[in-house]
């Protein structure tokens, strides 16, 4: 607000004025939040991902879990997106099952 305002402007101007000041800072506090709690579950995941990955062993036949390749997303799906995604899930069930198909007519052959 500025001095003109201020001092040659309606009074109730300055409540106004405040109350903005107010949301502002609260939506800045909000996301500041979010930031931080990001930050920690982006932390806590490596941190699981490096446990686990330590702790293999020869004799389990547990496999070592990679890191987030990519951000999470933090909007929602288009609905093409979706499509997108059933189709590639649809294929790779398809190339599992034909995998597990080829496995056993080779095993009946033999």
């Amino acid at each position: 607000m500025t001095y003109k305002l201020y001092w040659e402007s309606d009074p109730f101007l300055v409540v106004s004025y405040r109350e903005a000041h107010k949301m502002k800072f609260n939506r800045d506090i909000e996301r500041d939040n979010y930031i931080a709690w990001l930050q920690g579950f982006y932390n806590g995941k490596s941190f699981a991902v490096a446990y686990h990955n330590l702790r293999l062993d020869k004799k389990n036949k547990h496999k070592a879990i990679e890191y987030l390749k990519e951000p999470m997303r933090m909007s929602p799906m288009t609905e093409v997106e979706k499509a997108e995604e059933k189709e590639t899930a649809w294929l790779k069930i398809k190339a599992s099952l034909d995998a597990l198909k080829a496995n056993f007519v080779k095993k009946e052959r033999l």
